[in-house]
């Protein structure tokens, strides 16, 4: 991920990734907030072993707040990309 700045203002630009684990009889849930206010952000949420399976993917994602389940055991990648953002986003991870 690069951080511009322009104006005083964070502008990124470029990818980043994450990775979560969910064990054996457990459920994750990926509480994601984003606060857009120019540019695009897209984000993918898939298991690690099965890109082409998502559990979520937006692109050009406007100001909100959402959960994604992952209800089978495993490694999930969550792939973000930015392109002239300017905001902000949160993941926050829990499993029950």
């Amino acid at each position: 991920m690069r951080i511009d700045f322009e104006n005083g203002q964070a502008i990124r630009n470029g990818t980043e990734q994450r990775l979560y684990q969910v064990e054996r009889g457990q459920t994750g849930e990926l509480l994601i907030q984003v606060h857009t206010r120019s540019g695009s952000l897209s984000i993918s949420v898939f298991p690690t072993e099965n890109p082409n399976h998502f559990y979520y993917r937006g692109r050009e994602i406007p100001t909100s707040e959402f959960s994604v389940i992952l209800p089978d055991a495993g490694e999930y990648t969550v792939w973000i990309e930015a392109e002239d953002f300017e905001g902000s986003y949160e993941f926050s991870w829990s499993t029950r």
